[in-house]
């Protein structure tokens, strides 16, 4: 079962996370700029929520229709489908980290990995970059509180997603044993409250997509149900208003409310954009038009190669007389997609492919 207008939000929240690393790396709006306003980090959450929604939806449709859901298959082809560009995007990164570093073009002092230590040295380096699966953090530090720097920045929420998929079995259970969906909801709003109270990042990331999972578990009430216009226009205006105010609170340093209150608001509401697109109405019927599916198709090449146009482009156009800084936003936007569809073509499709062949061959198995 596939929900299309979940590609469609997919896609704009990958969008959303270029327009903010874009803005952000470019200093767009100045060194203080009210980044944080465009919802990049709430979008990653949305991710969170959807990869929950997605990946439940055929093993809960599966119990409930009392069969049994092939998971030998399932975990070889999540891998592949993940891992594989993955580590071709980190890969890239750790190319144009020694490319930036041999020419000068990189100018941070925190560097991901330093060329000028012994090769040994080097080759740990590098090898903690591939190793999404243990070095988790949430963007910048790891769980020890130790500063981690990616050659690739995105990359780090793909430890979540990884970890996820490795525990799925165990969330689909406790999901499908769970009698009441608004008692586990309410459960993951409290366990959402105590991880940004207490900073305990883990906690919160894992929750976004249990989250996802009892939506999922609710998957036929939700496409069911219609919502009048009025009623669904102003649920997403105050989702929208409720993830933007928390950003204008982080870029200002303001606080009408308790910080960890105000992101424990902001996470409820990207799970509530979730749900309202899954709903009947205007939302759904816009999400799942074709330009937006597509934006979908290449939403996780788009996650994994922007940051890297953007680190690279960047510094090069002033150098070739482009320095207006909304000329260069433009640039590099237009050529993130180009280099998104080209990693899609060249690499995640193939995975896909791939992913599905093994999943098939060990569905055949004797």
């Amino acid at each position: 079962m596939r929900i299309e207008s979940l590609d469609g939000l997919r896609g704009l929240a990958s969008v959303a996370v270029l327009f903010f690393h874009t803005c952000k790396m470019l200093q767009l709006f100045g060194p203080a700029g009210l980044y944080d306003l465009i919802p990049g980090v709430a979008a990653v959450i949305v991710f969170y929520a959807i990869s929950g929604v997605v990946l439940a939806l055929v093993p809960l449709k599966k119990l409930a229709a009392h069969e049994r859901y092939d998971w030998f298959s399932y975990f070889p082809r999540r891998v592949i489908r993940l891992c594989v560009p993955l580590a071709v995007a980190i890969a890239l990164g750790v190319l144009a980290s020694f490319v930036a570093d041999a020419t000068g073009l990189d100018p941070r002092t925190d560097k991901p990995i330093d060329w000028q230590l012994s090769l040994a040295e080097v080759a740990r380096q590098i090898m903690m970059q591939l190793d999404v699966l243990f070095n988790v953090s949430d963007g910048q530090y790891l769980i020890d509180g130790v500063r981690f720097v990616r050659t690739n920045s995105p990359t780090w929420s793909m430890s979540w997603e990884l970890w996820f998929s490795l525990a799925l079995p165990l969330a689909v259970y406790v999901i499908w044993r769970t009698k009441r969906t608004w008692l586990g909801l309410s459960a993951c709003a409290c366990l959402t409250l105590l991880a940004n109270a207490t900073g305990y990042f883990p906690l919160r990331m894992c929750v976004m997509f249990v989250a996802g999972t009892y939506m999922a578990k609710e998957v036929a009430k939700l496409t069911s149900t219609r919502i009048p216009a009025p009623a669904l226009a102003a649920a997403l205006i105050g989702c929208i208003a409720i993830v933007e105010l928390n950003g204008a609170c982080m870029s200002s340093g303001t606080e009408p409310l308790p910080l960890f209150l105000l992101m424990t608001l902001s996470d409820a509401a990207c799970v509530g954009l979730v749900a309202l697109a899954m709903a009947g109405g205007f939302a759904s019927r816009f999400l799942s038009t074709r330009p937006v599916r597509f934006l979908g198709k290449l939403s996780y090449s788009l996650y994994l190669t922007h940051v890297l146009v953007v680190g690279s482009v960047g510094p090069l156009l002033p150098r070739f007389g482009v320095e207006h800084p909304v000329l260069i936003f433009c640039i590099i936007v237009v050529l993130s997609f180009g280099v998104a569809w080209l990693f899609w073509y060249a690499v995640e499709r193939p995975s896909m492919l791939w992913s599905r062949k093994v999943g098939r061959q060990i569905q055949e198995r004797p």
